[in-house]
């Protein structure tokens, strides 16, 4: 029978999906800092030298292991180096995410479709989301898709009080002052003016905004026997798990509203773009913890099983995530507690464009891009 504290820590691992690499570097870092608690209480002399020997190799170890992370550094996929032109009767989809008001036009490449998947504001004020829709109107781009995020407060007029509110609290957020952005658009009681969805629309008018729901797009594109129009199916949802304490927390529904929600997802469509990406596809975080949402996992298997698979999942939200995954095996547990597992053919894509420390990513395109072929 396993000890206590072990059961304890292998129910800890599953229930957050902890992998053998976060265990390994834990206990490696509790090995030195135990080596270095009995070097300082020996005392000796010559162990202090040990002793910050240690520690300088500990930091050393970090440093490399904090600057080599997916947060911070990503490998380049196949949909940063795209062709130069997209093959004959193809459509170009152009997507971004969690941009955070830090993306230049130059930064992005030509195509038919440009995705946003959210997390286009970092405070989510009405200042910043009128300059992303001009940013948006700057781009060629015939059709604009764009799903909001936790981050875009003034977007979502059910929580955007409350959100602004905790945080005018804080006063801060990475290094931001909340008044520069809300002192003038606030009320007396710390509150953003609200805005209607149809106001929300308004402000975002350089876009197609999809906050639970499907749209088409026909786009005119160059086959081998001339010109012909093709039409792409997106559906958009924007919501996401809450996040406890956090004011970034718009489009935050618990799992019962969530649930409700995506059943307006019901038929196939060509990109399916969420703000959050579906557990257990590109949702780890630095230490190796899976975060995605498991309402909307559950959702995806419901529909693999109706041979309703989206063709493409476009998403981002976990900035160390960023990649694409070819298909993948989705497992989900029912309300009921039974279990199922569903091979997915669809290609999902975490378009996150800023990484851990909110900077755009060094050496890498800030767009990703993919063909739907004919």
């Amino acid at each position: 029978m396993a000890p206590p504290l072990l059961t304890a820590a292998l129910k800890f691992g599953r229930r957050f999906g902890l992998t053998l690499k976060f265990w390994l570097a834990l206990t490696a870092s509790v090995v030195v800092a135990c080596a270095l608690a009995l070097t300082a209480a020996v005392g000796h002399l010559l162990s202090w030298p040990f002793a910050l020997s240690l520690l300088l190799i500990a930091a050393t170890s970090a440093r490399l292991k904090f600057r080599s992370w997916p947060g911070i550094h990503s490998p380049p996929t196949p949909f940063d180096r795209p062709a130069a032109e997209a093959p004959p009767g193809s459509v170009r989809v152009v997507c971004v995410s969690d941009t955070h008001g830090k993306i230049e036009r130059e930064r992005v490449p030509d195509g038919d479709v440009l995705i946003h998947a959210g997390d286009f504001t970092q405070l989510g004020s009405r200042a910043e989301v009128a300059a992303f829709n001009e940013w948006l109107g700057s781009l060629p781009h015939k059709h604009k898709v764009v799903v909001p995020g936790n981050h875009d407060l003034i977007c979502d007029g059910q929580t955007c009080e409350a959100n602004v509110r905790r945080l005018r609290a804080q006063q801060t957020f990475h290094g931001m002052a909340v008044e520069e952005f809300y002192g003038a658009e606030a009320g007396a009681g710390g509150a953003a003016e609200r805005l209607s969805e149809g106001a929300m629309r308004a402000l975002l008018g350089n876009a197609r905004v999809l906050v639970g729901e499907a749209c088409e797009v026909e786009v005119d594109v160059d086959a081998h026997g001339g010109a012909t129009r093709r039409r792409i199916s997106i559906f958009g949802f924007p919501y996401t798990d809450p996040i406890p304490t956090s004011a970034m927390a718009a489009f935050a529904r618990d799992d019962d509203e969530r649930r409700r929600l995506l059943r307006q997802f019901d038929r196939r469509v060509d990109i399916l773009v969420t703000h959050g990406p579906p557990h257990g596809v590109l949702d780890r975080i630095f230490n190796g913890m899976r975060v995605g949402c498991k309402v909307l996992t559950q959702r995806l298997v419901e529909l693999a099983r109706e041979d309703k698979s989206p063709t493409f999942h476009v998403f981002g939200h976990i900035h160390e995530g960023r990649g694409v995954k070819y298909g993948a095996v989705l497992h989900s547990r029912a309300e009921d507690g039974t279990h199922a597992k569903v091979a997915s053919k669809t290609t999902y894509v975490n378009a996150s464009s800023v990484n851990l420390k909110y900077d755009l990513r060094p050496g890498l395109s800030k767009a990703m891009v993919f063909d739907i072929p004919r």
